[in-house]
């Protein structure tokens, strides 16, 4: 589908919030589950790959067989509770999709169903889940929405399928892919508000291989991790062997999304603001992304990362009952967008 395609409505951020720091810091306060998910919410656990499990929220419509579904995923050391993911779930529920939202593995207090290591090119749980909600559902019309990391987990996916995509997943949306590990762990280092975030990744890393050495391995060494400062060091300590790869490099080579985007054959939007500190927008400016025609770029100058808080709602009558948070309500007008224009097909 081609993006020329798709009318968004301009991003004008909020006056207050102009500089990207500001964006990025107020979009990630925390928020109160709305209303109408803490009424629909249903706890469900996932058996994914190799023993792990996953636990969601769903939300399900009237009929749910003949609505869209949404599901959703976190980024960093996130999890379904993380703002984004509450405001984008609440917004599609009230637009009559069904909303998955899960804690990506091992994440959100669920290091026991899960003995595999987390990391940020797993698509196997999001596979299996896709297919078991398809399968065991009968739910053929899914849209996978994933934010910062999530978002790379996401449009990974959609490239490993790519001329093998099954009917059930019809489009991507994401927000701040982090899609090119490399030069995103090395961004973290350049600012003191950089560096906070990464002071809270590392800190929320940390905590994720202590409770994996506790509950599966306890040959785990912790030696040193008082010590591990950057998520590249982290990354090369402890995420890498685990998983599986050779070391950071090769980790951050092996599971960026940016080889895969050129595979994906279902419609893609990506919404990354110019001005985010914690993606480089270059990567998005790489032939990967800009050579595929199923990938809808939206790109405004300001927004930060997963922000994109608006000075006002759009104002038409499309889109009467928005709020404030373009970036997620982009997501959810593309989703149903695409399924109202033959369900996802391009």
């Amino acid at each position: 589908m081609a993006p020329s395609t798709f009318d968004f409505p301009p991003y004008v951020p909020h006056p207050l919030l102009a500089h990207t720091y500001a964006q990025t810091f107020v979009g990630a306060l925390p928020r109160s589950i709305p209303a109408r998910l803490e009424a629909t919410g249903v706890e469900r656990v996932f058996d994914t790959v190799d023993g792990n499990r996953v636990l969601s929220s769903c939300h399900w419509q009237e009929e749910r067989h003949e609505r869209p579904t949404l599901l959703l995923v976190h980024g960093l050391v996130g999890d379904w509770t993380s703002p984004y993911v509450l405001g984008t779930a609440d917004k599609a529920f009230a637009r009559g999709f069904n909303a998955v939202r899960i804690n990506v593995r091992n994440c959100g207090g669920t290091e026991e169903l899960a003995p595999g290591a987390y990391h940020g090119g797993m698509t196997d749980d999001l596979r299996a889940i896709g297919e078991e909600l398809a399968e065991r559902d009968g739910l053929t019309r899914i849209y996978v929405c994933g934010f910062s990391l999530g978002g790379n987990m996401a449009l990974k996916l959609a490239g490993e399928l790519g001329d093998d995509t099954p009917e059930w997943l019809r489009g991507v949306a994401t927000m701040s892919p982090c899609i090119d590990f490399a030069s995103s762990a090395d961004c973290l280092d350049a600012n003191l508000f950089n560096r906070m975030c990464q002071h809270r990744f590392v800190k929320g890393l940390k905590r994720i291989v202590r409770r994996r050495k506790e509950l599966h391995q306890p040959e785990i060494s912790l030696d040193g991790i008082e010590s591990i400062r950057t998520v590249r060091d982290f990354d090369d300590r402890y995420t890498a062997p685990l998983a599986g790869f050779r070391n950071a490099d090769d980790y951050y080579e092996r599971a960026s999304a940016l080889p895969w985007i050129p595979r994906i054959c279902v419609p893609v939007l990506i919404a990354a603001a110019r001005d985010d500190s914690l993606v480089p927008f270059e990567s998005f400016e790489r032939e990967e992304v800009t050579g595929n025609p199923r990938v809808t770029l939206i790109a405004p100058d300001r927004g930060g990362h997963t922000a994109f808080i608006a000075r006002e709602p759009a104002r038409s009558a499309s889109y009467a009952d928005e709020d404030r948070r373009w970036g997620e309500n982009r997501l959810v007008q593309y989703c149903l967008d695409l399924d109202a224009r033959g369900n996802g097909s391009a």
